[in-house]
């Protein structure tokens, strides 16, 4: 059995700003004026610059997710952020340091609180051979260790209307299932923005939020230590 194996996903933000300036150019014709037999015209300009914002953020509260430290029981224990308590009769934890009582509710919430709709890219720092097995061989070589993700539309309609990514999994199957994390460079990560998400994630009062939710399948063979990871959202302006 392994001991102290503290599992800690922290997030954060990465927001591309794409701005378009908009110049705007009004003439105003001055009154009609007769004055000793002939007409004088006068004109004037007013200008006005309007720009598209690019903000996205990480709600504060749920931003970060923290499964505390617990030790394996039976191969593999399983710890997700969807179905309380989080964690499977296999992890074995003591209170506080079991993910029930650390405050987690849920997955990361992304919303989009600016003003134009945006083509979203996610990606991580590390997949389930460096985040779970910590590059140890015994622990790759089991086919019971895993780092998984899916995402869930938080919108009163649609936050993300347009799911239909290609991926390795199919159209939309990371909105409908668990599949491996996107990281850094690896073939999932498009241009080097990340795991492209949904085209058009909009910037509506009631339809701008997306949940991202994580499942670690953690081996026995597992070595024990402090796993950190960084979630990285970036926002690009919809064409």
């Amino acid at each position: 059995m392994k001991s102290s194996n503290l599992l800690t996903i922290v997030a954060v933000v990465a927001v591309a700003f794409a701005l378009f300036n908009l110049l705007v150019t009004i003439n105003k014709v001055g009154d009609l004026n007769s004055i000793t037999g002939y007409a004088e015209f006068d004109t004037g300009t007013a200008d006005v610059e309007i720009e598209s914002a690019v903000h996205i953020r990480f709600v504060v509260g749920e931003d970060a997710l923290d499964w505390g430290t617990g030790s394996v029981n039976t191969d593999p224990a399983t710890l997700d952020s969807v179905t309380s308590p989080y964690n499977d009769a296999n992890w074995d934890c003591t209170p506080p340091d079991c993910p029930l009582d650390v405050g987690m509710d849920g997955g990361l919430e992304l919303e989009n609180y600016g003003n134009v709709n945006v083509d979203l890219y996610v990606d991580t720092t590390e997949n389930a051979d460096t985040f779970i097995c910590d590059d140890d061989a015994n622990c790759i070589a089991t086919a019971t260790h895993d780092f998984n993700w899916q995402f869930e539309d938080l919108g009163t309609t649609a936050s993300c209307t347009d799911k239909d990514i290609d991926d390795v999994g199919g159209d939309e199957a990371f909105w409908s299932g668990w599949e491996d994390v996107c990281r850094s460079g690896d073939p999932c990560d498009v241009g080097g923005d990340g795991l492209f998400v949904c085209d058009e994630f909009l910037a509506l009062d009631t339809d701008d939020t997306i949940e991202i939710n994580f499942q670690l399948l953690v081996p026995i063979s597992a070595p024990a230590g402090q796993r950190d990871v960084i979630i990285t959202a970036t926002a690009i302006e919809s064409l």
